[in-house]
């Protein structure tokens, strides 16, 4: 029969419960644990204390390992100048390749003024008009816009001349006579709600404007000099009448030009060309001339309307 293990009663303790508490706890415990705990604890401890502070280390950084060989020497024209010497010099410009700008490759918000004008269609028509009248009869009486002109372009002798077949849109009309003083050499810009009317050279379509070329001052005669007629079109489209156009008069003294947007031509050239030209919008603008040929007869000896009467 087993007999019971001894069990040795524990020797009062004195203090409060707390403290009895704890020592009984600890007396509880085998004498190997009694004997180890504190060194326990102390180990514990000295991997917190461990763990801390390589947490709060950097981590290392192996060097760069050293080079095969030494760098290669630049050369002498390759070398870095001196600062000093840079300083004195001062800062150099050099171009470098890029796109040429060119006029018409990108016009802006100013090549849109007028598109927005609104109201009846206008019929209007000059001859023989000086410019700073005409510039006043377009944009102030019938446009109603705020302008200003240069002093140089109020006293200029030179002639307008424009004949509108058929009254046209405000718009039209604005973009109408924009087109016809770039080519006297007249630029217009705008300036709060303002326009103004200077000299411009660079913006006329010919390499010579009219105000340089001197073709429609009085001096010059009625029968050569530069008039502007607008044509409207009904049936055909302004690339078809351009093409028979610019192969039935001379380059150097007719120009039509295309208005795409209102579907118009404008005639430029002495009035005897003009007159004709017009003559010959009115023929080729029929629904009947598609899909066929035409052609050009001009008499040696005897004029169009006597040829016509026989």
């Amino acid at each position: 029969m087993t007999q019971p293990p001894l069990v040795r009663p524990f020797p009062p303790v004195a203090g409060p419960p707390s403290v009895r508490g704890r020592w009984l706890r600890f007396r509880g415990r085998s004498p190997v644990a009694r004997r180890f705990a504190p060194r326990t604890r102390r180990t514990l401890a000295g991997i917190v204390a461990l763990a801390m502070l390589g947490a709060c280390a950097a981590p290392g950084i192996a060097p760069f390992p050293a080079p095969v060989r030494p760098p290669k020497p630049l050369p002498q024209d390759d070398a870095q100048p001196d600062a000093s010497a840079v300083a004195e010099a001062g800062t150099t410009f050099t171009d470098a390749p890029g796109v040429v700008p060119q006029r018409g490759l990108a016009e802006g918000i100013a090549s849109r003024l007028g598109e927005g004008l609104k109201g009846d269609p206008i019929a209007v028509s000059f001859n023989n008009v000086p410019l700073a009248a005409f510039i006043n009869e377009v944009f102030a009486e019938r446009l109603g816009l705020s302008f200003s002109i240069a002093p140089d372009l109020r006293e200029q002798p030179a002639l307008v001349t424009l004949r509108l077949t058929e009254p046209v849109p405000p718009a039209q009309l604005f973009a109408t006579a924009r087109r016809v003083l770039q080519d006297y050499g007249v630029g217009l810009v705008e300036s709060e709600g303002i326009l103004r009317f200077v000299s411009d050279e660079s913006v006329a379509v010919n390499d010579i404007p009219l105000l340089v070329s001197g073709r429609t001052l009085p001096e010059v005669p009625a029968t050569h000099r530069t008039i502007f007629q607008l044509m409207p079109l009904q049936t055909v489209r302004p690339p078809q009448v351009r093409g028979i156009l610019r192969q039935a008069f001379p380059q150097d003294a007719f120009r039509v030009d295309e208005y795409a947007l209102h579907n118009a031509v404008l005639l430029q050239g002495a009035p005897p060309i003009v007159a004709r030209a017009a003559d010959m919008v009115e023929v080729l603008d029929q629904p009947l001339l598609r899909g066929r040929h035409g052609m050009i007869i001009e008499s040696s000896f005897l004029d169009a309307d006597a040829l016509a009467q026989d």
